[in-house]
């Protein structure tokens, strides 16, 4: 786990090299407030994985989005919520650990807003007993306090893999 999580670590240095080096792009900034920002999405992303619609909805402005490589790729808040729920009937539990972490500010323009960037590991228990480690990495926008959008990257192959399935490349 430690071997993969260092290309991770790496990629964020150079992410605040970049925001912190010599000439910060036009209008983005340094979130002061980062470490709540950050605890806030860490626990929206908690309670994601056990699909609290309480928690998810209090979290969530009315409109949010969702993005990423999940069920439909693409998913209001009622129809991201069904999903999560439907997926804990099948593998209860699961726990994100948070890992480096970012968040900056855009002042304007169709990005504006508060981003928070995450990386991280969810651990599920499996059926068979052997947790999965799946390596996400999320990226949140926050207007006015509240989850507007979120992305989500992860190996779907490999949870696809521990649940059983076999990929079979075209032509065999």
């Amino acid at each position: 786990m430690r071997q993969t999580l260092k290309p991770i670590f790496l990629s964020l240095c150079l992410i605040l090299f970049a925001f912190t080096g010599i000439k910060a792009q036009a209008g983005m900034e340094l979130n002061p407030n980062a470490e709540q920002d950050i605890e806030f999405v860490v626990e929206f992303i908690q309670a994601a994985i056990a699909a609290d619609e309480e928690k998810i909805r209090g979290a969530c402005h009315d409109e949010a989005m969702g993005y990423g490589p999940t069920v439909k790729d693409s998913a209001d808040l009622s129809t991201f919520i069904k999903v999560r729920q439907q997926a804990v009937k099948n593998l209860p539990g699961g726990e994100f650990k948070s890992g480096p972490a970012m968040s900056v500010i855009v002042a304007e323009g169709g990005m504006a807003g508060t981003w928070v960037f995450n990386w991280g590991v969810v651990e599920t228990p499996m059926k068979d007993g052997d947790p999965a480690e799946m390596m996400v990495h999320v990226v949140t926008r926050l207007i006015e306090g509240k989850v507007e959008r979120w992305f989500a990257y992860f190996d779907n192959a490999y949870m696809m893999e521990r649940l059983g399935y076999k990929f079979t490349p075209p032509g065999e």
